[in-house]
């Protein structure tokens, strides 16, 4: 099979990673068993060569570089968050890859979303493949950056958490190297049958004496922060002081991280947290190459991997593979490895027992040498890098059975342009509304009809608007004043066409609006274009997935889309709602409540007239407090469906955040 692999993280750029180390081993494995393999990755290359020059070599002929030459991704991409703007200038580097290799699979990882934008260009039909996307399930920044204590977000990195869970629900499959990174996923909504578990695979060096030396040191291996379990570390340093079990200092190998809490970053947190008597025996490495780390484990007994969130740990792997015994939490992905012997050897996370640690020191104490040894050959074994290219190539040739390419599974008859009604609610803005007109009539494929609603507009526009009756292909309704939702019912009531388009007067449409969504509107009962501001900004808005946590929080979308017009009968307006409340947020999370299916359209088709002063901005507290209120109702009303529940709980707690953001906003 030929594979395209697509990270950031690579043997050539960013190597001390899990992600590199698993490219690495991947890469090899499958070109060893004959597959043939290439590489899309950016960035800076690593000049720590840890891999064989003649592995780099070959990766260097077999791979394709973006880089960004601008670190200021935003002077690109304004009002794109930092994942995405990679990710669209991504689209063409993998198109390039796609066709000079011609993959059989293309593989992603999670993290950084770098094939969200081409996804979504497949969804949409802009890309013309027909081979699987599959994700693999390193880690998602969002539980890097909630158990970093990292929070609240802005929207951006929502965002940014956003496009990495819509890979993972876009791709044809999803790979994930634990049974702890599967149950995740599930919570995520990813489909079961979409799931494969496939460990990662690791070459473990040939082992080697211990030549006389003492182990009496602790170690810390990988980034050194919150997530990796910093203050459970502080917690047991503190337990052992003084005891037989107590190393005889403790090494820090790898960076640091920042720290959210009073300390600025975890050196200072663990200096100033632990026993005095600690200090002089803490000694902070930074940054290695894998080659050294033989050495810096040689005398270490015990490293500390008291991390519970990640999906697969190869610093624990390398523990074994170097001679030392990692500490592991019970309830960890890496907890799975241990075999049934050794589980007397896991620690309970809760702590709740202070002599637990003890316990465990004293388990591993009693034959450490046996122990450890045979625990190196179980997990060298299960870790194989020909039974992980087996499995994995098994997985990639059913998927290629089924083909790529194709996500959305909403089937109905093809429409033409004459399917199409664009509806207009308009009151007293009659200059806005004639530029509007013209950008309708400058559409390339002329639709079915236009109809105008004047909702109440003062005396002397009403001879203005009789001027446009000649118009063709206009019809235009009265009524007195009534609102904006209001308007839209009675227009979609008017409406004698299977899908229409809602306008509003000061906006105006791309003249091809309506024969790039008609292009893929067999997928879905709407498509919703990106959204280009004019007025006070001109940020580009692409839209995050309807139904998911980021729409809980954020409104990015608004009314101007391709709709079935039997769906907006359906669900209608409240007309009671005349405060310039999120009425377009709420009709799209009752779309997605009753089951109705959205597909984003990549390109901006739509120009939306941003300024001070219109209806919804800016927004009172008045506003704001009604729009909380009807996002309630839409939970409540999620929490009563048994298929949307999910979304409700995992809305529920994205509310509760935005929340707490709020708050921290107001000081």
């Amino acid at each position: 099979m030929r594979i395209l692999y697509i990270s950031s993280e690579s043997p050539l750029i960013r190597q001390a990673g899990g992600i590199a180390t698993y490219m690495g081993e991947a890469l090899r494995a499958l070109r060893f068993m004959g597959h043939e393999v290439a590489l899309v990755t950016w960035g800076p290359i690593d000049a720590r060569q840890s891999w064989n020059q003649e592995w780099l070599e070959w990766l260097g002929k077999n791979s394709l570089f973006w880089q960004d030459e601008d670190p200021d991704w935003q002077q690109n991409f304004p009002g794109f968050s930092q994942h995405q703007a990679i990710a669209e200038q991504l689209v063409s580097t993998i198109r390039q890859a796609v066709a000079l290799f011609q993959p059989d699979i293309i593989e992603a990882t999670d993290y950084q979303a770098p094939v969200f934008s081409y996804l979504e260009r497949i969804r949409a039909g802009l890309e013309n493949v027909t081979c699987p996307v599959v994700i693999f399930n390193h880690g998602l920044s969002l539980d890097t950056w909630i158990h970093d204590a990292h929070w609240p977000a802005d929207e951006l990195i929502l965002e940014d958490f956003q496009r990495e869970i819509s890979q993972l629900h876009w791709a044809e499959g999803v790979i994930c190297p634990s049974h702890t990174a599967q149950q995740r996923l599930l919570e995520l909504g990813v489909a079961a049958e979409k799931i494969t578990m496939i460990r990662e695979p690791y070459t473990f060096p040939p082992e080697k004496p211990n030549a006389g030396v003492q182990r009496t040191w602790w170690a810390h291996l990988g980034r050194f922060n919150y997530r990796k379990g910093a203050d459970a570390l502080i917690y047991h340093l503190n337990q052992i002081l003084g005891t037989t079990y107590a190393p005889e200092g403790l090494r820090i190998l790898g960076e640091v991280g920042d720290s959210a809490f009073r300390d600025p970053d975890f050196q200072t947190r663990l200096q100033s947290r632990v026993a005095q008597e600690w200090s002089p025996n803490i000694a902070f490495v930074g940054r290695y190459q894998r080659d050294a780390l033989p050495v810096l484990l040689s005398d270490v007994r015990f490293v500390a991997q008291f991390s519970r969130f990640e999906t697969f740990g190869y610093t624990t792997v390398e523990t074994l593979a170097h001679g030392a015994v990692p500490l592991l939490a019970r309830e960890s992905a890496m907890a799975e490895l241990v075999p049934a012997p050794l589980l007397p050897g896991l620690l309970d996370h809760v702590y709740a027992d202070p002599q637990e640690l003890q316990r465990v020191l004293t388990f591993w104490s009693e034959g450490y040498e046996e122990k450890k040894v045979f625990w190196r050959s179980q997990l060298a074994q299960l870790l194989l890098p020909e039974i992980f290219a087996q499995n994995v190539i098994q997985y990639y040739q059913l998927l290629h059975k089924k083909g790529g390419g194709e996500v959305a599974t909403v089937q109905s008859v093809s429409s033409t342009a004459e399917d199409v009604t664009i509806l207009i609610p308009h009151r007293n803005d009659f200059d806005n509304l004639l530029v509007s007109l013209e950008s309708v009539y400058a559409l390339k494929n002329a639709v079915a009809e236009i109809i105008l609603l004047d909702d109440g507009s003062d005396a002397d526009v009403q001879p203005l608007l009789a001027r446009l009756q000649d118009l063709p292909r206009l019809r235009i309704l009265h009524q007195n004043n009534q609102g904006l939702c209001a308007s839209r019912n009675h227009l979609v009531d008017a409406c004698r066409t299977e899908w229409c388009v809602f306008l509003d007067s000061d906006d105006r449409l791309h003249p091809d609006f309506v024969s790039a969504c008609l292009s893929c509107a067999s997928k879905a009962q709407a498509i919703i274009p990106r959204r280009q501001n004019f007025g006070d900004n001109a940020l580009q808005y692409p839209q995050t997935t309807i139904g998911s946590p980021m729409h809980w929080i954020y409104n990015h979308f608004r009314m101007t889309a391709l709709i079935q017009t039997d769906c907006l009968r359906q669900l209608r307006f409240d007309p009671s709602m005349r405060h310039g409340e999120a009425d377009d947020w709420d009709f799209w999370l009752r779309f997605h409540l009753h089951g109705y299916h959205a597909l984003t359209y990549p390109e901006a088709l739509f120009y939306y007239q941003f300024k001070s002063g219109s209806m919804s901005w800016p927004w009172s507290s008045g506003q704001a407090l009604k729009t909380e209120a009807l996002l309630q109702e839409r939970l409540m009303e999620a929490r009563q469906d048994e298929k949307t529940q999910r979304h409700a709980e995992l809305g529920g707690i994205w509310r509760s955040f935005y929340h707490a953001r709020r708050l921290v906003e107001r000081g």
